[in-house]
């Protein structure tokens, strides 16, 4: 039987996202014969009108999801769901409707919940303990608590955290976990060609903020420096600001004056892949904090889909996964002495191998096609 997917998403317009264009978007629309709507907030370049992304029907018809916005949404979103739950029954076909982190979203759903075969919730980051002050913690969780009957499916980016949604979400029946994947043009699909630059090129990809404890990795850097390390490092995507403010060190001044280190701030997503090609190793070094504890590491993921070795740490459960069943790389604490000898530790290694162990592992175990029977069993699709 043809099925209906609706995708109430906290996504703006288009919704580009690791998991909606790897899966959602792409794979699942034809794998599980059903048709996908996605419903994204709108803004001035796209005021409501639908437009086809990859193999789904993108609908940007939601309020931004912040002050007066986040309110209109419900009856909205209620709206929304009671005109597919007709056009369902109208056409035989099933309804499943899927949830991506709001919970106003969720409560709106829920509510029509016995008109429909299947309501599947995807929490990917416990906002609900982390984002906003107090009041709106409280809400999120109120909200998702008072939903929380109404559930079938639940999923996370990691076993972690599954284990977390499954205390606010108890009732449902059915769990499991797709984390963060590579998407296609960070995937090499061969090893052909493969080589180390002398000296090694190693590359960090992602924010700068404060709450990274990017000063403790260049401390780390610094150090293995001084021990004798021949290595650039080329830093990725972070804010002007937040340079500025790790530029203050002398440590790292010097560093750049050196010309061992390098912040090239922003780029565009597309120019991404050629400094990753143009890299050996890539540093995902995340501090071990309760808020990143159940993190799926889209960086570690790009930098193994691209044929980096990887320089990981200990404290997320799931980078430790890749890096041990994988062999791509080494992991280490998340402390100056600990990346400092680790970094000398990597530089001493066979990269070549590591290499090549980081595209076979994610050619066949970092796939979203891997997780098409996972989400079809989770949105109730035989």
């Amino acid at each position: 039987m043809k099925n209906n997917l609706i995708c109430f998403l906290d996504k703006g317009s288009p919704p580009t996202h690791s998991f909606v264009d790897g899966i959602l978007a792409s794979h699942f629309p034809i794998e599980s014969n059903a048709t996908v709507l996605l419903f994204v907030s709108k803004d001035k370049k796209a005021l409501g009108k639908p437009y086809r992304y990859l193999n789904a029907i993108c609908l940007p018809v939601l309020y931004q999801r912040r002050g007066l916005g986040r309110i209109l949404n419900f009856p909205l979103v209620f709206y929304l769901t009671l005109r597919y739950v007709r056009k369902s029954n109208a056409t035989g076909r099933g309804l499943t409707v899927f949830v991506r982190n709001d919970p106003v979203f969720l409560s709106a759903v829920s509510a029509l919940k016995l008109f429909y075969k299947f309501l599947v919730f995807q929490s990917s980051f416990p906002h609900e303990e982390y984002s906003g002050g107090a009041f709106k913690k409280f809400i999120a969780r109120k909200l998702i608590n008072l939903a929380s009957p109404k559930v079938d499916s639940i999923l996370g980016v990691s076993p972690a955290g599954v284990e977390r949604i499954r205390k606010l979400v108890p009732q449902a029946l059915k769990s499991a976990y797709i984390p963060l994947l590579p998407d296609e043009e960070f995937q090499l699909q061969s090893t052909a060609g493969m080589y180390v630059h002398a000296p090694l090129i190693f590359i960090y990809i992602g924010t700068h903020e404060r709450g990274r404890g990017l000063d403790v990795v260049l401390k780390g850097i610094a150090a293995a420096v001084d021990a004798g390390l021949q290595a650039k490092f080329v830093f990725l995507g972070g804010a002007k600001h937040d340079i500025d403010q790790l530029l203050i060190e002398p440590d790292v001044e010097d560093l750049v004056s050196k010309e061992v280190l390098s912040f090239i701030g922003k780029v565009d997503r597309k120019e991404v892949p050629g400094y990753l090609q143009r890299s050996d190793v890539g540093l995902c070094l995340i501090p071990p904090a309760p808020v990143y504890y159940e993190a799926s590491p889209t960086k570690l993921a790009e930098y193994m889909g691209s044929g980096l070795a990887v320089l990981a740490n200990y404290g997320i459960p799931l980078q430790e996964q890749f890096v041990k069943e994988s062999g791509s790389g080494i992991l280490c604490d998340f402390d100056v002495l600990s990346i400092s000898n680790s970094l000398m530790a990597i530089s001493q290694s066979d990269i070549k191998s590591m290499k090549e162990r980081s595209v076979v592992y994610s050619g066949s175990d970092m796939n979203y096609c891997n997780y098409i029977p996972v989400l079809k069993d989770l949105c109730g699709f035989d």
